[in-house]
């Protein structure tokens, strides 16, 4: 009778755990918990997903950002049917943040993931934003997807990103006179390249306005030497259209050459 009870309590006990398992499962991490990327590849949800191809996703974005800006990056993810699902962004160097997706996504050790299971239909798209790191180089973008928790789950393709200067020299030859060159390339998404020359030590100002008017960047405020230099625009997070960009030289008490040019970003 001992045996029997003793049987029984046991038979009871390995039920609820099963049940426990299952219940975890099935709503396994639901408050985004992974840290599985092919960053982060030791921890995550391998104890409650299993590797397969039944999801796949893509980073869409900007190939190049200027170091220490900020981009907007989507991942989207394709689903063979409706299902909920989880997510886990990493960022190699840059630091990442919820952006437009803040009802969705949160940060979490520095990576982004779910704040509660994502419903999806057959697919869906996620924006963030990603900063990038202030020396310029290569980043990379990590991110892993799961769906219905006890079901499957895939690596997505790593982003590459290219980290670069926002200013930088051509050569230090002395150009026969000021000038600014057009953009290019123009119309552009999301960043373009802008030549200019300078003849003397000269303190120089690119500034970029909208068709309002309004000033919506300044690529350098400082002082040169004479020399060609390039800057780099960046309009991630600037709407299509026409914008111009005014290139002003001085020694801070006149001008020495001033120009307009027009610029247009297409998405």
């Amino acid at each position: 009778m001992r045996t029997t009870k003793h049987s029984l309590l046991r038979a009871f006990s390995i039920a609820l755990l099963l049940l426990f398992m299952s219940f975890t499962s099935l709503y396994s991490n639901p408050n985004g918990i992974s840290g599985r990327t092919r960053k982060t590849m030791s921890a995550g949800c391998s104890s409650c997903h299993i590797f397969g191809t039944g999801i796949t996703g893509t980073f869409e974005g900007p190939d190049s950002v200027i170091a220490g800006q900020t981009a907007i990056f989507t991942l989207t993810l394709n689903f063979p049917g409706n299902a909920n699902g989880g997510v886990d962004i990493a960022a190699r160097f840059g630091t990442l943040a919820p952006g437009s997706s803040s009802g969705i996504l949160k940060i979490l050790n520095g990576e982004l993931t779910h704040k509660n299971p994502i419903v999806f239909t057959t697919s869906i798209s996620i924006p963030f934003n990603y900063t990038a790191p202030a020396v310029p180089g290569t980043d990379t973008l990590y991110a892993n997807i799961d769906r219905n928790y006890t079901g499957t789950w895939n690596y997505v393709d790593n982003k590459r990103i290219r980290v670069c200067s926002s200013i930088g020299v051509i050569n230090n030859e002395t150009p026969v006179s000021y000038y600014l060159s057009q953009n290019f390339p123009n119309p552009f998404n999301p960043v373009t390249r802008i030549n200019f020359g300078v003849i003397r030590h000269s303190h120089v100002k690119i500034l970029v306005y909208n068709m309002l008017g309004e000033k919506i960047s300044v690529l350098t405020d400082s002082e040169m030497d004479n020399g060609n230099y390039f800057v780099l625009f960046d309009a991630s997070n600037h709407a299509s259209g026409i914008y111009f960009y005014r290139f002003e030289t001085s020694n801070g008490k006149e001008f020495y050459h001033s120009e307009v040019k027009k610029m247009t970003v297409l998405k």
